[in-house]
């Protein structure tokens, strides 16, 4: 059965969603502007078209069924392709006012991030701009649901088979350990590569495609990789390095700018340490035109 010879009331699951977002009728009646006896009446005929509870009537409001929730979820994604739809068609090369919505990992997007949005800004001062860090999994999947429209993750992000998505490697950044200047000299007077091991060791998360990496390498030296400390930030192990509890690893580039002024020391292990590649990724079928612009402007400036 397609959309067009089905009885399908498309509005009906408009105010199913509404409802089923603030779970709450009251809520629903004021966002959609319409009576609240209007917005039960079509809740209850859209629960005897599907045969099935939609929601679980309460004293104090209301809760979405397992049903409920299975239907939302549909709902959702379709409203986010009918939206990305919209954004396509109606945007003008020449304003380009358009919405973008990144996803990013901070541990890249505090270096790569900032000079270029500020560029692209001053060129296109009506895009707005939406940064989003989150788990690897999380944001593929608000990808997939066209709530974000470009990806900068760890190369490779996608199954090369899959030809919607453009995908292109725009960078490989150097890691290294880094610490306050007293690691650093005691790194230098002990004149022994293994003192580092000695040393507190901050890390990432376990399970990161950053800290996978260099587990490898520590494995290729028979060496134990293990700390007392993880972060899953990249700017809480920075500050925990500063506030002189250890020495930390991660990307160069994170850290470039307290390097050169002296905040931190690189310690100069003799590892091959790992490279990080990262890469850009985007629907071509969907992606808006501020977007696809946005995309083609941080290739252009990495390269």
């Amino acid at each position: 059965m397609g959309i067009i010879d089905s009885n399908i009331d498309l509005n009906a699951y408009r105010i199913f969603y509404v409802v089923a977002k603030y779970e709450s009728f009251t809520k629903a009646a004021e966002e959609l502007y319409v009576s609240q006896p209007a917005i039960s009446y079509s809740i209850k005929k859209l629960e005897e078209e599907l045969n099935t509870k939609l929601f679980i009537r309460l004293n104090k409001g209301i809760k979405l069924t397992d049903s409920g929730e299975k239907l939302k979820l549909y709902v959702e994604i379709a409203l986010n392709n009918i939206i990305a739809g919209y954004k396509v068609l109606t945007e003008t090369q020449q304003q380009l006012s358009g919405e973008i919505n990144i996803g990013i990992h901070s541990n890249i997007g505090i270096f790569l991030l900032p000079k270029i949005i500020k560029k692209f800004s001053e060129k296109y001062p009506n895009a707005k701009i939406n940064i989003y860090n989150s788990t690897t999994k999380e944001m593929k999947e608000m990808f997939n649901n066209h709530q974000i429209d470009i990806l900068i993750l760890h190369f490779p992000i996608f199954d090369s088979d899959n030809k919607d998505i453009y995908e292109e490697k725009i960078l490989t950044c150097e890691s290294c350990f880094f610490g306050i200047k007293k690691y650093y000299d005691s790194f230098l007077l002990q004149n022994n590569q293994n003192i580092v091991f000695k040393f507190p060791l901050l890390l990432p998360i376990k399970g990161f495609t950053t800290s996978k990496s260099l587990e490898k390498v520590f494995k290729k030296y028979n060496l134990v990789l293990s700390s007392n400390i993880y972060s899953y930030t990249t700017e809480m192990l920075v500050s925990l390095v500063k506030n002189g509890i250890g020495i930390g690893w991660t990307i160069k580039n994170c850290i470039q700018e307290e390097l050169d002024n002296n905040q931190l020391y690189e310690i100069p292990i003799d590892m091959e340490l790992p490279k990080i590649e990262f890469s850009i990724a985007y629907n071509k079928n969907t992606i808006n035109k501020t977007s696809l612009e946005f995309a083609n402007y941080i290739i252009k400036e990495i390269k």
